[in-house]
C-alpha cells in the first residue's frame, strides 16, 4: 500500500528524472550500442512478453537516508500487435486491459470502469516512445515502448550515452549504461545474459527539499521477464466486477495520484518543493 509519505517523496523523485529533458540524437559508444541492440533485437522477436515492474524511491540529505519507500507493484502482460493487461496492486489497485480495439481501465476503490474505443488507431500512434518521466509515472510506459517497437535508447536522454561497466544493484550484477541531461544522471541496467533484457532504470539528482538540498533517486525494477509466455485464456478480456458501474471519465477516481499532480506542478519549477 502506498502511504502519503511515499506519494510526497515520489513526487520529488519523479521530478528528478523529468526536468524538461529534451529529445536529442544521442551518441553511443560501441559497447552501449552493442548491448542496446541486443536487447532491442530480443524484444523485437518476441510475440508476447510478461514481467513485474516495481518502483522504489530514496532521499538522502546530509548523508542521512530520509526515505526508502516502495511504490506500486505492477504486473504487465502484452502481445502484438496491440493487446495488453497492466495490473497494479495496492490501496489504489487498478488495471487497464486492451483486446486491441479498446482500452478499459478499472479502479477497485471506485468500483468503476471506463471504456475508450481505439479501433481506428494504428499501434504506432497509440504507443509512442515514453520519455523518462512518462515511463516512471505511467504504469503502461514499458508497454508503450514494446508495442510501439521503440529502442531502449529512447529512455536515455542527453547528447552522449556511455558504457559504465558491470555493476551490482540490490545484489544483481548487470551491465550499466549511463547518460546525463540537465543535472540528472540516468542508468539503464541490462542483463548479462545473451538477451541483455532491461533489469533496472534509475534516475538520480539533487533537488531542494525544505531548507536544504537532498539527493533524490527513483528506481524501476523489471523482474520475472518472460518472452513468448503462454497466454492465459481471456487474458485481454474485460468482465465488469459485480456492482461496477461504467463512467465516462475516471479522472479524480484514482486515475491521477497525488504524486502525479505534484510531479506535473514541479516540472516547471524545480525549486517549488522547497518553498
Amino acid at each position: 500500500m502506498t502511504s502519503p509519505a511515499f506519494r510526497r517523496t515520489a513526487a520529488v523523485a519523479l521530478l528528478v528524472v523529468a526536468c524538461a529533458v529534451r529529445a536529442q540524437e544521442a551518441k553511443l559508444d560501441a559497447k552501449s550500442k552493442e548491448l542496446i541492440d541486443k536487447a532491442d533485437a530480443a524484444l523485437a522477436k518476441a510475440k508476447s512478453i510478461s514481467l513485474v515492474q516495481k518502483q522504489r524511491v530514496f532521499v538522502v540529505k546530509d548523508r542521512v537516508e530520509l526515505t526508502n519507500e516502495r511504490g506500486p507493484e505492477t504486473a504487465i502482460l502484452a502481445a502484438r500487435p496491440s493487446r495488453f493487461r497492466v495490473q497494479q496492486q495496492g490501496e489504489t489497485a487498478e488495471y487497464t486491459v486492451s483486446p486491441g480495439t479498446e482500452w478499459v481501465r478499472y479502479i477497485k476503490e471506485a468500483n468503476a470502469y471506463q471504456r475508450k474505443d481505439v479501433s481506428k488507431y494504428d499501434a504506432s500512434v497509440l504507443y509512442r516512445a515514453p520519455q523518462p518521466l512518462r515511463l516512471l509515472r505511467s504504469r503502461r510506459g514499458l508497454v508503450s515502448l514494446w508495442l510501439g517497437g521503440h529502442s531502449l535508447r529512447s529512455l536515455l536522454p542527453g547528447q552522449s550515452i556511455w558504457y559504465d561497466g558491470i555493476k551490482r544493484l540490490h545484489g544483481t550484477l548487470a551491465h550499466r549504461i549511463a547518460a546525463e541531461a540537465e543535472g540528472i544522471t540516468y542508468h539503464l541496467y541490462l542483463s548479462t545474459t545473451e538477451s541483455a533484457l532491461p533489469l533496472f532504470f534509475v534516475g538520480t539528482g539533487v533537488r531542494a527539499i525544505g531548507r536544504g538540498a537532498a539527493q533524490v533517486r527513483v528506481e524501476l525494477a523489471f523482474e520475472q521477464w518472460k518472452l513468448n509466455p503462454t497466454l492465459p485464456e481471456g487474458a485481454f478480456a474485460f468482465t465488469a466486477p459485480k456492482g461496477a458501474r461504467q463512467v465516462s471519465e475516471l479522472k479524480g477516481m484514482g486515475d491521477v495520484t497525488e504524486a502525479d499532480r505534484a510531479a506535473w506542478r514541479l516540472t516547471d519549477d524545480p525549486n517549488v518543493w522547497g518553498r
